[in-house]
């Protein structure tokens, strides 16, 4: 059941990503992907390609008031440099929630990109 509505959430993000990136960059995947890293298999939740090519990390929360940590932002990068041999241009956390000021510190200063609740200021999902 919960595996199922995490698919469910997955496919409603690709979705919501094609509209905010004006259908210029397209999910290849829309579905839980499994790739061999060089260390462990990780699962990654949507890859998109335009012209670059995105590991995209969903992070869903559904509780009111949660926020999305450091620690998110952390292992979305980790997993992007674990999985070098698949020449991603970019890793990307997506989130329902807002973000923490230091995820949002530590994603700008190693080039993650953060798209979640009223953060960044004119592609957020609010």
């Amino acid at each position: 059941m919960i595996k199922n509505n995490f698919k469910i959430l997955i496919l409603i993000f690709a979705t919501i990503f094609m509209i905010s990136c004006k259908n210029e960059i397209k999910p290849t995947s829309k579905k839980l992907t499994s790739l061999k890293g060089k260390n462990i298999l990780h699962e990654v939740d949507i890859i998109a390609v335009g012209k670059k090519k995105y590991m995209i990390e969903c992070k869903y929360h559904n509780e009111a008031g949660t926020i999305t940590r450091l620690q998110p932002a952390m292992y979305t990068y980790a997993r992007f440099l674990d999985l070098g041999k698949y020449n991603f241009d970019h890793p990307w956390l997506v989130t329902n929630t807002k973000c923490s000021l230091d995820a949002r510190k530590y994603a700008k200063g190693v080039k993650l990109k953060i798209t979640g609740w009223s953060y960044p200021e004119k592609e957020s999902l609010q």
